[in-house]
């Protein structure tokens, strides 16, 4: 491509603009007095580290089948190695999202607005832990599942778009109204989202 691995840093960008146009002018979605450019774009890296991993995952079987077949080697091997060579994506990113952190703490107004939770950043390598084992977990199943059902081929796709708005990425939270909560207690995405966010921004509903 063009582009070539510029598209790492350019993708998240992008979709941080159309969420804050969409959802953030149009829908007028609260953001919790952050600058709707960090809130989306913390939330779209640490998910995007997730579904990328898991996106993999779950055509590692099928995709190398033919090497199954000719030579033994532990197969678990396979998805291991896309979880971690999916984190030079993530630090890609990351690295997008803290140059972004540093730009608005210096030089806009909106600095006063945030500011980091130092023991939420200390527990961003186990956040991030967690996030690449429910994309091996959920990977590995979605996987064996579509070895022998075809159809979640498909299915897997539908499934990560549910997953990704059950998760609090374009809204806050705080915004959950209580009969949905337990939504949010059990989504372990949630708690990745919302840990890096209350780490690098401050706000969120884990203090």
């Amino acid at each position: 491509t063009f582009l070539g691995p510029l598209w790492f840093i350019f993708q998240p960008l992008l979709l941080t603009g159309v969420f804050s146009a969409i959802f953030g002018r149009i829908g007028a979605i609260p953001t919790d007095g952050l600058p709707p450019a960090l809130f989306y774009l913390c939330g779209l890296v640490t998910w995007g580290y997730f579904v990328q991993s898991f996106e993999a995952i779950t055509h590692a079987l099928l995709g190398n089948a033919a090497l199954f077949r000719k030579v033994y080697f532990p197969r678990l091997l396979i998805p291991l190695s896309v979880v971690v060579s999916k984190l030079l994506v993530f630090a890609t990113q990351f690295g997008v999202f803290i140059a972004s952190l540093a730009y608005y703490k210096f030089f806009t107004a909106d600095a006063g607005n945030f500011s980091p939770n130092y023991l939420w950043l200390a527990l961003t390598p186990a956040l991030l832990l967690i996030a690449a084992l429910v994309s091996l977990g959920a990977g590995l199943w979605f996987a064996a599942l579509t070895v022998k059902y075809r159809d979640f081929h498909h299915i897997t796709g539908f499934f990560v778009q549910l997953w990704f708005f059950a998760t609090p990425i374009v809204y806050p939270a705080s915004h959950i109204p209580d009969h949905l909560m337990f939504i949010y207690r059990i989504n372990p995405m949630a708690l990745v989202v919302d840990g890096y966010r209350m780490a690098f921004l401050g706000q969120g509903i884990l203090n």
